[in-house]
């Protein structure tokens, strides 16, 4: 019906294959479109349509073009499309120090991915003096914007005392700012850290999160929500119906080991161990090479169903 907003997002599905099927070419119509209405993001999601990894034949000089424009247009995040591509040797050899001029002059025109990316490097010297209190300043720059990873990277530097004394409860702050907006990894983190608490409210809280997250279709999370209400030691706070209703979502997206594992343990809370059993067998035999190290977890988990006892973390 002609509204831009709906024609971006459709075009933007379409780009990443968010809800549908992949369609590059009819992704670039509607971006082409939109760019001629006076779209500077438009014109930073047709460069990228360009690029490797997205275009099945890509052509760098195209995408450098459409990026062009975007910052002549007024969007700098035009240039930081350009500094990635001058970063990663997409139009040529690789060129650090070019990336590095793109990325502060984007930041200083206000894009928080360029914030981001250029807090991330002086964080950890890449390519420019290691500076933990710069970093903190773009990162909080980036918050400014509501860049979603910024809640993430200003939770970590508080968590882990980086550039800064230890503070929790900053970082649960920042944590829950993200978490607020549905930023996956802030909420990952912010329950990590609520289960380490010592407090009945934040464990309520964290159980709260995991069921916000579960809405969604999300295999992780239902996994995640499933293996708390199943393990918890607080009985007031596990639901082992719930559980099973979780963890066979989980399951019917993908039969890993890791979510086996979770079924088995909501089968166990439900004293079910006959199920619980055969469950965590499946589990063990899904294990890959490269998950050598979870086998000895997930066989202490079987001990204790052969016993008659429910896993408790």
């Amino acid at each position: 019906a002609g509204h831009i907003g709906a024609r971006f997002e459709v075009a933007v599905a379409e780009l990443n294959g968010t809800g549908t099927k992949p369609n590059v070419a009819s992704a670039r119509r509607w971006l082409e479109g939109l760019a001629e209405q006076g779209h500077p993001a438009a014109l930073v999601d047709l460069a990228r349509s360009y690029r490797a990894g997205v275009a099945a034949d890509p052509d760098p000089q195209q995408a450098r073009q459409h990026y062009e424009r975007a910052w002549a247009a007024g969007d700098p995040d035009g240039l930081v499309g350009l500094a990635f591509m001058h970063e990663k040797g997409e139009l040529g050899a690789a060129d650090k120090a070019r990336a590095t001029e793109l990325f502060q002059q984007a930041a200083a025109a206000g894009s928080g991915a360029a914030q981001m990316r250029l807090g991330h490097m002086h964080l950890t010297g890449d390519s420019v003096p290691e500076d933990p209190g710069k970093a903190i300043s773009l990162f909080r720059q980036a918050a400014a914007q509501h860049t979603p990873a910024s809640y993430v990277w200003l939770g970590h530097v508080y968590e882990a005392g980086i550039g800064v004394d230890v503070d929790r409860q900053a970082a649960q702050q920042w944590y829950r700012r993200g978490a607020n907006l549905d930023v996956a990894e802030a909420q990952r983190r912010l329950i990590g850290m609520l289960l380490q608490s010592d407090s009945a409210a934040d464990h309520r809280e964290a159980l709260s999160l995991l069921a916000r997250a579960a809405r969604g279709e999300n295999p992780q999370a239902h996994n995640d929500y499933a293996w708390v209400l199943a393990t918890h030691p607080q009985d007031n706070l596990r639901d082992g119906g719930l559980a099973l209703e979780q963890a066979e979502k989980a399951v019917a997206f993908e039969a890993s080991a890791t979510y086996l594992d979770t079924l088995a343990a909501a089968y166990a809370e439900l004293g079910d161990f006959e199920a619980a059993i055969a469950a965590q067998q499946t589990a063990l035999n899904a294990l890959d090479e490269a998950q050598a190290d979870l086998r000895a977890e997930l066989r202490a988990h079987l001990d204790a169903y052969q016993a008659g006892k429910p896993w408790r973390e």
